[in-house]
């Protein structure tokens, strides 16, 4: 940026921003400024990503729960049908690889997500110490002729 370049962003009380372009219309609640100066563009670029991090970080987390919340009413769904009187042996059976299919997506889900990840931790990392992560080769010791 050599100072030329104009950048037009909107901004509101709270200090979400979005760019805008000067003749555009604004959401309810926003200003709309102008800068040329460089700083104030990397702070409003700054500003964006972190923005548009919360979000997606909001985003993923309720994904996450709308899916083990689906698990979860599964498996209610299940034992509920597996403690029916009216329960066949051979439905039974088949409730019971339902459920161990609903431990298999959730055991996949916390594998694939930072919030199983996080919840499966016992115990802080422990990262192996200088020296222990070496590896070893046999060279052959004969000559092959």
């Amino acid at each position: 940026m050599n100072g030329l370049e104009r950048l037009t962003y909107a901004e509101n009380e709270e200090g979400y921003v979005y760019l805008t372009q000067p003749g555009s219309l604004l959401k309810p609640g926003f200003h709309r400024f102008e800068t040329t100066i460089p700083s104030v563009m990397d702070s409003i670029f700054k500003k964006l990503a972190a923005q548009t991090k919360q979000e997606n970080e909001q985003l993923t987390y309720d994904l996450y729960l709308r899916r083990k919340h689906l698990i979860d009413q599964w498996r209610s769904d299940i034992r509920a049908r597996m403690g029916s009187a009216d329960c066949s042996a051979a439905e039974r059976d088949v409730l019971v690889a339902a459920l161990a299919a609903c431990d298999r997506r959730e055991e996949k889900l916390n594998r694939n997500s930072i919030y199983g990840v996080s919840a499966m931790e016992k115990s802080e990392a422990n990262p192996k110490a200088p020296g222990e992560n070496r590896v070893y080769s046999q060279v052959p010791t004969e000559t092959i002729q």
